[in-house]
């Protein structure tokens, strides 16, 4: 198939290089003329995008017949020592794909592209250059090439850090072409020496393009240089492009040093552009500056662009103290009637908030009094982390209960269930917690977690207290629910043994016990074989608790098909009786057994 595909391309690009302009006779018009000249064009175009598929499909084939050698040897002979640019500039990036020990061979041709080759192609292997450990030397010497484009290429290779890259570095910062200072200070910003440091500082201060100075001003602050403090804030305060302005008070935030401050309040006046007062915005809250409180509040409560506000209230979180958050933050979290700055200001208000206990919960109290639930639980996840102890811990515990409260009133159980787990881990073996934990798991149709924490309720309450009874009842009411039948006798027979239940609880707890005898009765009874099998299951580990209902339900004969009842009273008592006719002498003799 590959051969099929190099045969196409060979044919094709030789019927593209035979192509020329068809005589005209008589001489063409101007718009035929410039017709032609398209057609000649794209011919053009097609015949060098052939010869590079070509290039590439022989490349291609020897990878694909694992032939390393012959790989290298198109590259070197077809690709780097082509006349065709397209084909030379192709190579050179097959060649940027391979591993640092692939492209060493390629070292010396690659040197030779820099120094006897078009443009494209001198840009190209510079770049590469710079990428191969060995090819540092040979980028160096086109730190002078005539053409801008081979320049740039350099200033983008040189990044390696050696005092030789560094001194052309900064060489090329000066460059009369401001694409090569651009890309000098790019490569300059990851060096981070001093010396390099002090050029872009000249750069931003020196430089007259606004595109270069915003960017060696933006390096600086991305480095944190403090030596360009005081010059950015000369800069500031004489030069009248807003974007150099931006520029200085973006990067004096980054740096972080106070003294900066005063330079920048002033962008925050009304009279300043928009984009000029949200910069200084953030950076004022990055220099955590105390004395900027005022006037961020009044831009947060004032200024008329939203985003401007934003940046204002994310400030004040930074530096905002108690006041600030009770006084300006709070009340804008609640009120403010643009979500953007509702938001940035309820985030303002927890960031300055931080782990204080009494902030949060002056937090949490007032977003839940306003039904703010998200912002409840986004404190309440802080105090999860923070764990308070001493008198704090008791306002935190009931804090839990209360948003679980909240929740479950408006049924969402399962948001709930987190405080009160929360609550629970922290002040295990309360039963009244316990108890609504059940309630919200039952809620949940999670009915063995239910169990599980109704039982350690009661095992948390004195055994026949009053409160006892109404957790017993309430256990056996869930156990009735989720068809634990068999369960359901058991309570009923052990909770009433050598206890004095309330009457009403006694009577409802027995009467629970029989409604479960009855239901596992009919499905002994049943004709689904399945359902009298499971039922059979269930009651015959019960023995004695259930042995008189089944001794009744058999000597009842307007029972139907009681054959599953005449099956578990014989696994329980051991007998083996079959004749239903004599049901009411086998049910005395159960009831005989029962006695013993």
């Amino acid at each position: 198939m590959s051969k099929f595909i190099i045969a196409f391309v060979l044919a094709f690009s030789s019927a593209c290089a035979a192509a020329a302009p068809p005589p005209v006779s008589p001489p063409p018009q101007d718009e035929e003329k410039e017709a032609l000249r398209r057609t000649v064009d794209e011919l053009a175009r097609e015949l060098e995008n052939a010869r590079v598929e070509l290039f590439l499909l022989r490349l291609r084939v020897a990878d694909l017949e694992k032939k390393p050698d012959q790989v290298t040897r198109i590259l070197h002979e077809e690709g780097l020592a082509s006349t065709h640019d397209a084909i030379r500039i192709r190579a050179i990036r097959e060649i940027g794909a391979f591993p640092a020990e692939r492209q060493k061979p390629f070292l010396d041709d690659l040197t030779n592209c820099t120094r006897a080759a078009a443009v494209p192609v001198r840009a190209e292997a510079v770049l590469l250059l710079g990428r191969i450990p060995d090819g540092e030397a040979a980028v160096l010497e086109t730190a002078k090439d005539p053409a801008p484009e081979v320049r740039r290429a350099a200033a983008t290779a040189l990044r390696s850090g050696s005092s030789p890259s560094v001194e052309l570095l900064i060489v090329l910062m000066t460059d009369p072409v401001s694409d090569v200072r651009l890309a000098a200070l790019d490569s300059a910003g990851l060096i981070r020496t001093d010396r390099v440091v002090e050029a872009i500082l000249r750069a931003a201060v020196e430089d007259s393009e606004t595109a270069v100075i915003e960017k060696a001003i933006d390096i600086l602050g991305n480095l944190s240089a403090t030596i360009a403090v005081e010059p950015l804030q000369q800069l500031l305060s004489r030069t009248t492009n807003d974007r150099v302005r931006w520029s200085a008070i973006s990067a004096l935030g980054k740096i972080g040093k106070p003294e900066a401050a005063p330079a920048i309040r002033p962008f925050l006046e009304r009279d300043q552009p928009p984009n000029l007062r949200e910069v200084a915005a953030q950076a004022l809250g990055k220099l955590h500056d105390g004395p900027s409180i005022p006037a961020l509040t009044q831009v947060l409560t004032e200024d008329p662009e939203s985003r401007v506000r934003v940046a204002a209230a994310a400030a004040l979180g930074q530096i905002g103290d108690a006041a600030t958050l009770r006084d300006i933050l709070l009340p804008m979290a609640l009120n403010e009637p643009e979500p953007s700055v509702q938001k940035a200001s309820w985030e303002a208000a927890l960031s300055t908030a931080g782990d204080d206990f009494e902030h949060l919960h002056l937090l949490s109290i007032t977003m839940s009094e306003h039904g703010r639930r998200t912002e409840v639980e986004a404190v309440c996840k802080r105090l999860h982390t923070l764990k308070p102890a001493g008198s704090a811990r008791e306002t935190w515990l009931k804090l839990e209960e209360r948003v679980a409260a909240e929740l479950i009133e408006i049924r969402d159980f399962r948001g709930a269930l987190s405080h009160l787990q929360t609550a629970h881990a922290a002040q295990p073996g309360r039963a009244e917690l316990l108890r609504t934990i059940a309630h919200c798991h039952r809620e949940l149709g999670e009915h063995d977690a239910a169990q599980k924490a109704l039982a350690e309720a009661l095992a948390a309450t004195d055994s026949g207290s009053d409160a006892w009874w109404q957790l017993k009842v309430e256990f056996v009411r869930m156990l009735q629910d989720a068809g634990a039948h068999a369960r359901v006798v058991e309570e009923a027979v052990t909770a009433v043994n050598g206890k004095q239940a309330p009457p009403d609880i006694q009577a409802a707890i027995e009467d629970a016990g029989n409604l479960a005898k009855r239901t596992l009765i009919a499905g002994l009874c049943s004709s689904d074989e399945a359902a009298r099998k499971r039922a059979l299951e269930a009651a015959v580990p019960l023995g004695k608790k259930i042995i008189g209902a089944l001794a009744n339900a058999l000597a009842d004969a307007s029972i139907p098909n009681r054959t599953g009842v005449l099956e578990a009273g014989n696994a329980i008592t051991g007998s083996a009786h079959t004749d239903l006719a004599k049901a009411p002498e086998i049910a005395a003799e159960w009831r005989a057994w029962a006695q013993r």
